[in-house]
C-alpha cells in the first residue's frame, strides 16, 4: 500500500499533469467556502443533551400540560423595596415586561396573589393592592408574607431587601430566531432600574442559550486567528524561514475549511464542543507537515529533488500514515458517545486528521520542490534547536541510557503516585459554571443564589398510577408531605405546590385560625372546582393541569452541579416512595434534571471511549512496529501521561465534565505519535549500528528536535484553547496539552530505555 501512495504522490508532485488535480483542489475549496457560510450555529445546548425518545416524550407532555419550563428570573436589592417607591418600581416593572411580544407571564409581589376570607369564603385578592402610597407599605408586605411564607425565597427575601420577578416565556419566544429580540426586549426594561441606581440579575435558561451562542461566535471569531499566530510563532522558531511557515499553515488552513464545509453540508450546527475545533484541526494538520518539513530541509537528503521526495516517503510515509490512524482512531472512539455534540467532536477530527494528512503529503513535497529546489542545506536547514533543546536531549539521553532500570521504575512510581488523584475525581458539570468566572450569567446567578435563593428549578410531575383526578385528600395531603420532605435537604431553597396553595384556600373557606389541609374528600373537591373557576389562572395552570390528574412540583435548588443535583433528586425519589407509595407516578423532568442524568451517563460512555481507543491504537502501534513486543513495550509511555493527568486532575479537584472526559480518548491517539517516530528511527539507527544504546542515542539526538518541535506545535494550539469561553472546553485544552508534555517526556525517558532493555534481553 506505501508503494502505491508514494507513486501516486510522486506523480502528483513531478508529473506534467500535475496541475490539473490543483486546480480541482481549487475548486473543492471554492466550493468549501461556499458552503460554509451557511454553518450554523446550536444556541439550545440540544447537542449536549443524550438522545432519549423518553426524554423527549416527558418534555413534551410536561409543556403541552403545565406550560414551557424555560423561565427568566430577574432580581435586584432595592434597599427602599419596603416603601411606597420601591413597590412602584416593581408595579411598573411588571407592567413592562408583560406587554413584550412572548411573554406570557410575569409573576412579581406586586401582581402575586392571597388567599384571603371574604363575605361568602375564600377569595383570591392581591398581595399588596395599588396603590402603594400608605406610610405603612413596610408593615403591609411583612404583615401579607407572614400570611403567605410561600414567597419568601421566591418573590422576596427575608430582610424585605431583595425582590425577584419570573418571567414566562412562549414556547415560540425561546426559538432561536425569537430569542435574540426577546432577551433584548427584556435587557431594554431593565435599563430603568439601571437608571435608577439598582443593579438587576438576570439568569435562566433562555439566557444561557443567548449567551452560549454569544460566546460560540466570540470564539469562532479569536481562536482561529489566535491559533495561526501562535503556530505560525512556533514553527518559524524551528525553521526560521517564512516558506516553511506559510507552507504548512495553508494546509492546516484548507484543512479547517474543507471539515467545516462538511458539518456545513450534513446540516451539523456548531456548538460549545465543537467551537474547538478550529484551533485543533490547525495542530492535527500541522504535525504531519513539520515531520515532512523537517527531513526535507535537512542537510544529509539526496540533492536532487525527486530522490529527496522518495528518501522522504521511504523514512516517513509509514511512520506519519500510522501516526494519522492512531490519531484518527483516538478521536474517532468519542463516536461511541451518545452526547450528539461529543460525537461530532470525535468524527469532525478524525476526519480533519486524516485530511491533513493527505494534503501534508501532497502539497509539502509540491511547495518544497517549487522553493526550495535551489537553495543551499546551509540556509534551508530547520534549526537545531536552541542551547536549551539540545541540553536537556543530552540529560534525557544520559539519564535514560545510563540507568535504564532506574528511569523505568521512576516512571512507574511517579505514575503510581499521581494516578492516587483519580480516587477523588467526581462526575459534575454546571450549566452556569459551564462559563468562566465573570460571564455575565454565571455572576448574576451566584448573585441571586446568595441573596435570594433558589435559581435552579428542578420540576416534578405528580400522577395517580391509575391515572385519576387529584381530588383526594389524601393526594393532597401525601404530597404535602412530601414537600415538607424536601424544604428538609441542604441543597433546597423552597418548594412551589398546590398542596401550600390549597392549605391557604381550606383556611379561608372555612374560617379555620391556621393554614391546613382538608381531611375529607368532598371538601377538596369544593376546593378544586373553586381554583377551576378563580379568575387568575396563570399561576395555577403551571401547578395542575386543565383535567387535575397531573401536578407539578417545583423544587428550587441552589447553584450546585450536577453532582448535587442527582444527589438530590434521588433523595427526593426515594422520599416521594416512602410518601406516596405506588399509588401515584412522579417522574423528574426539566433541563436541570436531564443535564445532571446525561452527564453521569457521558463520563461511563466516556470510559467505554477510552477502551476503545486504547483498543485500536494498540492493535495500530503493534503493526506499526512490526513487532507484538515492541508494542506492548510501545504502549507503557503512553498509558503513563493519560494515567498522571486524570490523577492531577483529581488533586486539582478539577470535576469530570463534557471537556474533561473527553481528554483520555482523544490524547490516546495524539500521544503514540512520538512513540512511533523514535521506535521507527530507532529500529533503522539499530540496523546499522546493532548496538541498542548507540541506537537508542542517536534516535533521542537525530529525531529529538523534531519531537519537541511536533509536540510544541501541539501543546501550543491546544493551549490556545484557554481562551476560549467555556470552562469544559478549556480543561480539555489545558490537559490534553499537560498530557502531550508528559507523553514527550515518557518518549524520551522511558521508551528509550524499555526500548534498550527489551532488545537487550
Amino acid at each position: 500500500m506505501t508503494r502505491r501512495i508514494a507513486s501516486l504522490v510522486e506523480n502528483l508532485v513531478f508529473a506534467p499533469w500535475r496541475w490539473i488535480p490543483l486546480a480541482c483542489l481549487a475548486l473543492v475549496l471554492l466550493a468549501a467556502a461556499w458552503v460554509v457560510q451557511s454553518l450554523e450555529l446550536d444556541p439550545s445546548n440540544e447537542s449536549l443533551n443524550l438522545a432519549d425518545a423518553d426524554r423527549i416524550a416527558t418534555l413534551k407532555r410536561f409543556q403541552a400540560l403545565l406550560g414551557n419550563d424555560e423561565d427568566l428570573l430577574i432580581a435586584w436589592r432595592d434597599p427602599a423595596l419596603a416603601t411606597p417607591t420601591g413597590l412602584e418600581r416593581v408595579a411598573q416593572l411588571t407592567e413592562e415586561l408583560q406587554k413584550i411580544p412572548g411573554v406570557t407571564a410575569v409573576f412579581s409581589l406586586t401582581n402575586a396573589l392571597q388567599v384571603a376570607r371574604g363575605e361568602t369564603g375564600a377569595e383570591l385578592k392581591p398581595l399588596l393592592a395599588p396603590p402603594y402610597e400608605s406610610a405603612t407599605a413596610g408593615t403591609e408586605l411583612r404583615a401579607a408574607v407572614e400570611r403567605m411564607p410561600e414567597f419568601l425565597g421566591w418573590l422576596l427575601s427575608s430582610d424585605l431587601t431583595v425582590t425577584a420577578v419570573w418571567v414566562s416565556l412562549s414556547q415560540e419566544s425561546t426559538q432561536f430566531q425569537h430569542l435574540g429580540r426577546s432577551i433584548a426586549s427584556i435587557q431594554t426594561v431593565l435599563q430603568g432600574l439601571r437608571a435608577q441606581g439598582l443593579v438587576p440579575h438576570l439568569t435562566g435558561v433562555p439566557v444561557q442559550k443567548q449567551a452560549v451562542t454569544a460566546y460560540i461566535q466570540r470564539d469562532e471569531r479569536l481562536l482561529l486567528p489566535l491559533a495561526t499566530a501562535v503556530l505560525g510563532v512556533v514553527v518559524w522558531l524551528h525553521f526560521r524561514h517564512i516558506v516553511a511557515v506559510v507552507l504548512p499553515l495553508a494546509v492546516a488552513g484548507m484543512t479547517v475549511l474543507l471539515v467545516h464545509a462538511v458539518l456545513a453540508f450534513l446540516h451539523i450546527r456548531l456548538n460549545a464542543i465543537t467551537a474547538l475545533l478550529p484551533p485543533i484541526l490547525l495542530v492535527l494538520a500541522l504535525t504531519p507537515c513539520i515531520h515532512l518539513l523537517h527531513f526535507w530541509l535537512h542537510g544529509g537528503a539526496p540533492r536532487e529533488p525527486r530522490h529527496r521526495l522518495r528518501a522522504m516517503l521511504e523514512h516517513l510515509l509509514w511512520r506519519c500514515l500510522l501516526c494519522a490512524a492512531t490519531t484518527a482512531c483516538g478521536f474517532a472512539a468519542l463516536a461511541v458517545s451518545p452526547m450528539p455534540a461529543v460525537r461530532e467532536f470525535g468524527l469532525a477530527a478524525a476526519l480533519g486528521t486524516l485530511a491533513g494528512f493527505a494534503l501534508a503529503l501532497w502539497l509539502v513535497p509540491l511547495g518544497a520542490q517549487a522553493f526550495f529546489v535551489a537553495a543551499n542545506a546551509s540556509t534551508t536547514s530547520p534549526a537545531k534547536g536552541s542551547t536549551l533543546v539540545r541540553w536537556f536531549l543530552h540529560l534525557c539521553g544520559r539519564f535514560s541510557l545510563n540507568r535504564p532500570w532506574s528511569t523505568v521504575i521512576v516512571a512507574l512510581a511517579g505514575a503510581g503516585a499521581f494516578s492516587t488523584g483519580t480516587i477523588t475525581l467526581r462526575n459534575n458539570t454546571d450549566l452556569v459554571r459551564f462559563l468562566k468566572p465573570g460571564a455575565p450569567l454565571r455572576e448574576d446567578t451566584f448573585w441571586i443564589d446568595r441573596h435570594l435563593g433558589g435559581p435552579y428549578p428542578l420540576e416534578f410531575v405528580v400522577e395517580a398510577s391509575d391515572g385519576r383526578r387529584l381530588a383526594k385528600a389524601a393526594d393532597w395531603q401525601r404530597i404535602a408531605a412530601w414537600s415538607e420532605g424536601a424544604r428538609e435537604i441542604a441543597t433546597v431553597r423552597g418548594v412551589l405546590s398546590l398542596a401550600d396553595l390549597l392549605r391557604h384556600v381550606h383556611a379561608a373557606e372555612f374560617g379555620l385560625g391556621g393554614a391546613v389541609l382538608p381531611s375529607e374528600d368532598d371538601v377538596v373537591e369544593e376546593l378544586l372546582d373553586f381554583l377551576a373557576v378563580a379568575p387568575e389562572q396563570q399561576l395555577l395552570r403551571r401547578l395542575i393541569s386543565a383535567d387535575q390528574t397531573l401536578t407539578r412540583i417545583q423544587v428550587r435548588l441552589r447553584a450546585v452541579g450536577t453532582a448535587e443535583v442527582m444527589a438530590t433528586t434521588d433523595r427526593l425519589l426515594s422520599l416521594a416512595q416512602v410518601q406516596l407509595g405506588p399509588e401515584y407516578h412522579v417522574h423528574a423532568t426539566g433541563p436541570l434534571y436531564f443535564l445532571a442524568r446525561d452527564s453521569n451517563q457521558l463520563v461511563r460512555q466516556q470510559l467505554q471511549s477510552f477502551g476503545l481507543s486504547f483498543l485500536l491504537v494498540g492493535l495500530l502501534m503493534t503493526v506499526a512496529v512490526g513487532s507484538v513486543r515492541f508494542g506492548a513495550v510501545a504502549l507503557v509511555p503512553n498509558i503513563l501521561p493519560i494515567a498522571m493527568t486524570a490523577g492531577l486532575l483529581g488533586f486539582l479537584q478539577i470535576d469530570l465534565s463534557t471537556g474533561t472526559a473527553m481528554i483520555a480518548a482523544a490524547a490516546m491517539g495524539l500521544v503514540v505519535d512520538d512513540t512511533i517516530h523514535y521506535i521507527g528511527a530507532f529500529r533503522q539507527n539499530l540496523g546499522r549500528t546493532k548496538d541498542p544504546v548507540a541506537a537508542a542515542w542517536q534516535t533521542t539526538l537525530g529525531t529529538g528536535p523534531a519531537l519537541v518541535a511536533n509536540n510544541v506545535v501541539l501543546v501550543a494550539g491546544f493551549w490556545v484553547g484557554i481562551a476560549g469561553s467555556f470552562l469544559p472546553t478549556l480543561y480539555f485544552s489545558l490537559f490534553t496539552g499537560v498530557t502531550l508534555l508528559l507523553a514527550l517526556l515518557c518518549d524520551l525517558l522511558v521508551t528509550p530505555a524499555c526500548l534498550v532493555l527489551l532488545t537487550r534481553k
